[in-house]
């Protein structure tokens, strides 16, 4: 997933990249994008160590896991519930949620993330969308399908 932050203007910028693989969590620092961030204003990334280019760690980063509700949350039944999530999952948790908090301007696009880490495993799982060429419920983008068309078969498995 593609951690990005959102200026005043409205630019967006890239500063990493967060994925799992093996039971650990990787963060890939985007020199450039952040960089460029910090002169219009980011404060960097939480209090991760920003010296190294990738940090690996066998937990969740305290930066995102901040931004996703606690697994000991006394309503995370009914918070799964409303993302459709049978279990507790702090990647698809993150997914879901983009990662977005309303005191600050740091967002996850996921878009990329199965097609570059999971060499797009998600995506080849899910049938062609069949809802037609206007389609607006963004399946077709790789999102949940939110489609009502009872023909459409884009979210069942193989």
């Amino acid at each position: 997933m593609e951690l990005k932050w959102e200026d005043k203007d409205g630019n967006k910028y890239l500063l990493g990249t967060l994925y799992k693989k093996d039971n650990y969590y990787y963060f890939e620092k985007n020199n450039e994008g952040l960089l460029e961030a910090m002169n219009h204003g980011c404060f960097g990334i939480g209090s991760m160590d920003l010296t190294k280019d990738i940090i690996k760690s066998e937990k969740l980063f305290s930066f995102f896991r901040n931004r996703i509700p606690s697994i000991d949350h006394p309503n995370i039944k009914d918070i799964l519930k409303s993302y459709n999530l049978e279990e507790y999952d702090e990647m698809e948790l993150l997914k879901r949620t983009h990662g977005s908090l309303l005191t600050d301007k740091y967002f996850l696009e996921w878009e990329d993330y199965y097609k570059k880490w999971l060499g797009g495993k998600k995506m080849e799982e899910k049938k062609e969308c069949t809802c037609g060429p206007d389609c607006t419920c963004g399946c077709q983008e790789g999102k949940e399908c939110t489609c009502t068309d009872e023909n459409c078969n884009c979210n069942e498995k193989e």
